[in-house]
Formats: structure tokens, sequence, C-alpha cells
């Protein structure tokens, strides 16, 4: 159930889903030869095609993928310039280094403590 907008015709050299402030995700980086281009798609409503929005379009100088949106806003991106580890601010566009490098294939999620316990009904 991708955005209605969205044009798999485009020249895509990777997708992901992940999470945005707490709403469904579809990352898209498109390959323009050689300048890529990352959209962030966020689904306001889950489940309603219709509630898709183009949140972010992002100028890659080299090719890199979404990984996971931080609380401060920030995406972490994986992959840019020799496996790096990235943070990109959406609204100025600027990269900070992460001084981590990291796989194409590497994950990361958000952590949240719970004192629920498993081995019990609550």
């Amino acid at each position: 159930m991708l955005p209605e907008c969205f044009d798999p015709t485009e020249r895509i050299a990777a997708m992901s889903i992940s999470v945005f402030k707490h709403s469904l995700s579809f990352n898209v980086l498109m390959d323009y030869g050689g300048n890529y281009v990352c959209e962030v798609w966020v689904m306001s409503q889950y489940g309603a095609r219709e509630s898709w929005d183009k949140q972010y379009r992002i100028e890659m100088l080299n090719i890199a993928r979404p990984v996971v949106s931080r609380s401060n806003g920030e995406i972490l991106m994986a992959g840019y310039a020799n496996s790096q580890l990235v943070s990109c601010d959406p609204q100025t566009q600027e990269i900070h280094d992460m001084v981590l490098e990291v796989l194409l294939d590497d994950y990361a999620d958000y952590f949240v403590e719970s004192l629920a316990l498993l081995d019990r009904s609550n």
C-alpha cells in the first residue's frame, strides 16, 4: 500500500520501511545519473493509503539510505561515503558524521525501557 502518487517507474536505488515520529514511513532513494535523492513518506493514518504525505526530499551527495529517525527530528543514514553512519537534519539538509562505520545491511531501532514482566500476565 504505497503512496498513490509514488511512481515506481522512477530510477529507484533502494526502498525501506521504518518508523518516523511514531508513524509508518516509506523511504525511497532515487538515482538520477549519480545524483541521489532520498524521499521520506509518512502515513499519518495507519491503513489509509490516501494519508501518505511526502515529508522530506533530501538531495544526497553520496548514496545513503535512511535507517531510523531520531527524537530530535534528524534521520540516521547509513552508507554515506564509505559506509559512514551520519545524522541528517531534513530541514537544513546539514549532515553530521556520527564517527561510526556500518554495513549497508545494518539495522537500528528505538530502545524503550519497560517494567512489564514477560513471564506474567498483566
